[in-house]
């Protein structure tokens, strides 16, 4: 998702079928016909990595029971992928899950999904074709008998297209003949909208539905920054403008947000929290509102100061750094190029005469993640920096320290206020990272919204 309102996307919508349990799906410009019933839809956006397994079925339910008719999800790269040409494919059951609660898939394989989250695309055809192949085994596809009447590849290049000139517009070509070689649809491909609004988008071409594939419900969560919050009343203003301007399927973005679990929060200085202000909240409670925001720094301002005494030995000398953020772009023209890490300033050694050493120009690496992360290996008992997790001993102020606890079997709030950067595991799956603290002035929160105006976050 990108700040801007409409996005290019492209659609592949599933058709065409022999078997007897199969399901035709075809659309013109007013509906999407699925064995020859007209349909407007909407669709819940419900990203399952986002959540734990054990969530799923309620949610997916909950959906259902609040007049959804289709659930709605993007294909990871990293989380089916974290070694090359090796991974899981949970999504799978995923989709079983939706099929089993009666209601239809839609799923955005990306690579490229942007979404707020870290990683974006690789060899697009490469893994395009994996998953689509792995859904044909699992004979999840429409024509198949199964739920998922629409795919999507790639997502918001509009908004970037027009800076690689004639070569973006071969990228999208080539994007729409690769998708058709899959051999699971019929064309054309569609463009749709991404944004608050989508009433007056009208497709390319005439003869296609008009989708909305992203209702922002509101705007993600940054550091320092107020909690984001968008009327109920506004959104059904616009979904009733959407349809009544001609529009055939809207997807509510999010529907349940759920958690950046892991590092899996990209480098825009976003909470691990993707709550979203959605109908599900971050835990799956039904029209529930958060209301608590993490800060770091003042505003939108990321920009800082860092400084601290080291001492050095004779010799070379590694100075190391641990951050919750690396600064990895995941959105933009040429964001592959961006810089990371460290930018737009000059690191300095000073010494107590003030003289300096201008660092910059030395060699730098990048490492993502703890060694303790790949060993599975979280808490080292001989460890002088370990302690067990005690009520009313919590030792504050220093630096990197590990605590454990064993909570049982029943459901559990831990409550991390007062701690600094926080990076939390339960049963060795590591939860995110959090910054409890500080949280976002009240004076940023407001229940108060016009719906007859647009929506300004």
């Amino acid at each position: 998702m990108s700040k801007n309102l409409t996005q290019f996307l492209l659609l592949v919508s599933l058709a065409l079928s022999s078997s007897c349990s199969a399901v035709k799906v075809e659309y013109d410009a007013n509906a999407i016909i699925i064995d020859g019933q007209r349909k407007i839809m909407n669709v819940a956006s419900i990203h399952y990595p986002r959540s734990t397994e054990q969530m799923l079925p309620d949610l997916i339910m909950k959906a259902k029971d609040g007049g959804i008719g289709a659930i709605e999800t993007f294909i990871f790269w990293d989380v089916h992928e974290p070694r090359h040409r090796q991974g899981t494919w949970n999504f799978i059951k995923f989709f079983q899950l939706v099929h089993e609660a009666g209601l239809y898939g839609i799923i955005r394989i990306g690579p490229y999904v942007c979404a707020e989250w870290n990683y974006g695309q690789k060899e697009m055809e490469t893994f395009t074709t994996k998953i689509v192949n792995k859904v044909k085994v699992a004979k999840l596809f429409a024509p198949q008998g199964g739920p998922i009447i629409v795919a999507q590849i790639e997502n918001e290049y509009g908004n970037i297209m027009e800076g690689y000139g004639a070569a973006g517009k071969k990228y999208i070509e080539w994007c729409a003949k690769m998708a058709v070689a899959q051999n699971i649809s019929v064309p054309p491909m569609i463009n749709t909208c991404n944004g608050f609004y989508c009433d007056n988008f009208k497709p390319n071409n005439p003869k296609s539905p008009k989708m909305w594939t992203e209702n922002w419900t509101v705007w993600f969560k940054l550091w320092g920054s107020k909690d984001p919050h968008r009327t109920a009343e506004d959104i059904a203003f616009a979904v009733a403008r959407f349809f009544q301007m001609g529009g055939v399927l809207n997807t509510y973005y999010m529907y349940h947000g759920g958690t950046k679990l892991g590092c899996t929060s990209d480098g825009l200085y976003i909470t691990a929290s993707y709550d979203y202000d959605a109908s599900l909240d971050e835990f799956g409670n039904q029209f529930a509102k958060q209301a608590n925001g993490l800060q770091l720094v003042n505003g939108d301002d990321y920009s800082f100061e860092f400084e601290k005494p080291v001492s050095l030995e004779p010799g070379a000398n590694t100075i190391s750094l641990l951050s919750a953020t690396i600064g990895l772009p995941n959105y933009g023209f040429k964001y592959d190029m961006k810089p990371t890490g460290l930018v737009g300033g000059a690191v300095l050694l000073i010494n107590p005469a003030k003289n300096m050493i201008d660092l910059t120009p030395n060699t730098r690496s990048y490492g993502v993640g703890l060694d303790g992360e790949l060993s599975q290996r979280l808490f080292d008992p001989k460890s002088p920096n370990g302690n067990v997790f005690k009520a009313g001993q919590v030792p504050t102020g220093r630096p990197m320290f590990w605590y454990k606890a064993a909570m049982g079997t029943e459901p559990v709030v831990v409550d991390l206020l007062g701690m600094g950067k926080v990076h939390a595991w339960v049963n060795g799956k590591s939860i995110g990272r959090y910054l409890p603290a500080q949280i976002a002035d009240s004076k940023y929160c407001s229940n108060i919204c016009d719906y007859r105006s647009h929506y300004k976050k």
